[in-house]
């Protein structure tokens, strides 16, 4: 039972840096952040291969081996952060899947199905959707982890919610001066 628990939390965070960098490669590859574009989009798609492996092995893992969900039923409020975490993953889970499905769109091997009826647009404007609830599923498993530790201390709180913030806006950022230029 231990190792599992410690298996799914490496996994949860290795997907967690995972999910910031294919992020982060996928706007240096279309901002053209480096003058090397084409390093950027071998990253990204090295890196969304990692995210998409490690996301498929904590949804398996969550779903065979996580329940919580009688004890947030009986008392939903004593378990507020669990529930955002539960919504979150809900979202994590159909934004991830249609920005899976919508990177397809680029490869030639199955850009014609997937062109058709996920076009890559779809990819550009839901990954803020992704990012938030990614953020947002992220603050509530620190929080969790913080409390489980016995840290419960203010300025945690504080930390949580100004870093989570500050990542909230600088996505909400980069997508709006994108679509300015």
């Amino acid at each position: 039972m231990k190792f599992r628990v410690t298996f799914h939390r490496v996994v949860a965070w290795w997907l967690g840096i995972f999910s910031i960098l294919t992020i982060l490669s996928g706007y240096a590859a279309s901002r053209k952040w480096f003058t090397n574009r084409e390093f950027m989009v071998d990253a990204h798609i090295v890196l969304k291969w990692s995210f998409v492996v490690l996301f498929l092995i904590h949804i398996i893992y969550t779903l065979a081996f996580v329940r919580i969900g009688k004890a947030i039923r009986r008392n939903p409020g004593k378990h507020k952060v669990r529930v955002v975490q539960g919504v979150s993953k809900w979202l994590v889970l159909a934004f991830g899947f249609l920005i899976i499905l919508t990177g397809f769109s680029q490869y030639e091997w199955t850009g014609a199905v997937f062109h058709k009826w996920l076009p890559f647009w779809v990819h550009k404007v839901f990954d803020v959707g992704l990012t938030i609830s990614i953020i947002v599923h992220t603050m509530a498993g620190v929080k969790i982890i913080s409390k489980r530790n016995k840290i419960e201390k203010v300025w945690i709180d504080v930390l949580i919610w100004i870093v989570g913030i500050a990542l909230m806006a600088g996505i909400i950022f980069l997508e709006v001066t994108m679509n300015l230029s």
